[in-house]
């Protein structure tokens, strides 16, 4: 990964540390919401390759009801390339929760999950766009807690450690 003063400016602002790791904490909001617990570490490294993609974050469901192996089933196109996103994107995640920990907002248990820090997240934005990337975020953070083993989550995926 390129040092930030040498990145296109297209890949600083779509990739920007801190608006990752905002999706990264509202999905890890999702995920405590919904399971009262942290999310596990790994499952970070998948939220962004989801929550970016536009042809994968219009075709998602609308309920955590839905069973990831069905939808999956049902959209065998959202797997397509996917683990070169997750692969490609892994730089620019470990820099988002960096910049999490860093700026307080993440932060890593003794058991290998991370946290959102409580404080009043702010959402409000004239964009559609950020306010869709938001709500799919924490979405998929809820999906994620839906599955117990986070294996099984990349396995569905079609992603090998």
């Amino acid at each position: 990964m390129l040092p930030w003063e040498r990145r296109p400016i297209e890949i600083a602002n779509l990739f920007n540390p801190a608006f990752c790791s905002l999706l990264i904490q509202y999905s890890i909001r999702g995920f405590e919401r919904e399971s009262g617990r942290g999310m596990p570490y790994t499952l970070a490294f998948l939220v962004l390759p989801i929550t970016l993609h536009i042809q994968t974050r219009q075709t998602l469901p609308t309920t955590t009801r839905t069973k990831l192996h069905v939808w999956l089933r049902e959209n065998p196109e959202v797997r397509i390339d996917f683990v070169n996103r997750v692969r490609n994107l892994t730089p620019y995640t470990k820099e988002a929760i960096l910049f999490g920990c860093q700026t307080q907002i993440i932060s890593f248990q003794e058991d290998g999950t991370v946290t959102w820090i409580r404080r009043s997240l702010s959402s409000n934005t004239d964009s559609p766009e950020i306010e869709s990337l938001i709500r799919t975020a924490e979405f998929l953070g809820q999906w994620m807690a839906k599955i117990q083993d986070p294996a099984s989550f990349f396995t569905m995926w079609g992603v090998r450690p």
